[in-house]
């Protein structure tokens, strides 16, 4: 996939946006300043959806095999997370605190947007598809058939 620059600075924006956002009460007490950067996991969100689908359209890879890639790249670091914050948490390790935590994505505040990623990217094949055809529904609607006449 040949990298977009313009990708690769909302990107940026939406880092500086999620870093602002956390650094609430320790850089910054001012709400209105983290008002400010509510926008960043809505950015992520959509070039995650424009980068998808460039990834599917562009890719000899089946999409299959891309989801669940992109599946297991984010449930296994997740599971490793989960494991250090529950310890950190419980002051030692305890199986029931650890599933518990787990299936949740409670073990600390950001672990929601794993749950978040995955529901995405279990959906993403079906989005793909259904832009695809409605992307050929709409050439074939501004495409002029033989035999008519164009009135311009």
């Amino acid at each position: 996939m040949i990298r977009e620059r313009w990708i690769d600075i909302a990107k940026a924006i939406a880092i500086i946006g999620v870093l602002t956002d956390h650094l609430k009460g320790t850089i910054y007490p001012n709400d209105s300043i983290q008002r400010i950067s509510f926008f960043s996991v809505t950015l992520f969100i959509l070039l995650m959806g424009i980068t998808t689908y460039i990834s599917f359209a562009t890719s000899s890879l089946p999409i299959y095999k891309k989801v669940l890639n992109r599946i297991v790249g984010i449930v296994l670091p997740y599971i490793v997370a989960c494991f250090v914050f529950c310890i950190a948490i419980d002051r030692g390790f305890y199986w029931n605190s650890f599933w518990t935590h787990l299936i949740n994505f409670n073990a600390s505040g950001p672990h929601y947007y794993v749950l978040l990623y995955i529901q995405l990217i279990i959906l993403a094949p079906l989005l793909f598809y259904f832009l695809k055809s409605t992307n050929k529904i709409k050439k074939r609607m501004l495409t002029p058939k033989k035999n008519t006449i164009v009135v311009s």
